[in-house]
């Protein structure tokens, strides 16, 4: 408890001493930019001892993971540990952050968007992994719920399917095409405001 109260009152100096040196500061932007720069660094450091062992008798293997925060190092029954699914490294909010911004735009720029933003540090690389591997979760529960879906009684009602192609531009690939399928039932089509409309399909 004493170690952590002397780290508290080191945190509390450096805030001192920040806000101190933004005494003379007349650009609002610079003012701004560097609190956020220097909240990052007190919020690694309280994150840090936040995820301390402070059981001094206590000898646990260590494991390093990846966070919004940075790198921490932490005890391996800690609970950030049980985020290493095929071999990730990541906490699961980092991978849930990865997954978002990879699902919006390009990977390398979803890389660029998350360091400029939040000042995380995941690479192209990274964000592909996590976006192919939950994708292929999502893919194989959507597949399970089909399946589930078509082993009770056999739905009499009329269906229809649609296809459509388009061309794609895939990186390091080039130009593919991409085909589109949908099928929906009679009883999910319905006209609004003179348009038809689908409610539902797969």
């Amino acid at each position: 408890m004493e170690s952590e109260e002397a780290e508290f009152r080191s945190l509390f100096a450096n805030y001192l001493a920040w806000k101190d040196s933004q005494k003379s500061q007349t650009d609002g932007y610079e003012y701004e930019r560097s609190f956020i720069e220097f909240t990052r660094l007190m919020n690694k450091e309280l994150f840090d001892m936040s995820v301390k062992n402070t059981n001094t008798d206590s000898v646990t293997r260590k494991k390093k993971v990846q966070t919004s925060l940075g790198q921490v190092c932490v005890d391996q029954n800690h609970c950030l540990t049980k985020s290493g699914k095929k071999g990730f490294r990541q906490s699961h909010y980092l991978q849930e952050l990865g997954c978002y911004v990879g699902q919006l735009v390009p990977f390398d720029e979803g890389s660029v968007c998350l360091n400029k933003l939040s000042g995380i540090s995941l690479t192209d690389k990274q964000i592909e992994r996590l976006v192919h591997y939950y994708g292929e979760v999502l893919e194989q529960l959507d597949n399970d719920d089909s399946v589930t879906e078509h082993t009770g009684k056999i739905d009499q009602e009329r269906h229809y399917a649609m296809m459509d192609g388009s061309m794609v531009f895939v990186r390091k690939e080039g130009w593919k095409e991409l085909k589109l399928g949908r099928i929906f039932a009679q009883s999910a089509c319905y006209h609004e405001k003179k348009r038809g409309v689908i409610s539902q399909s797969r």
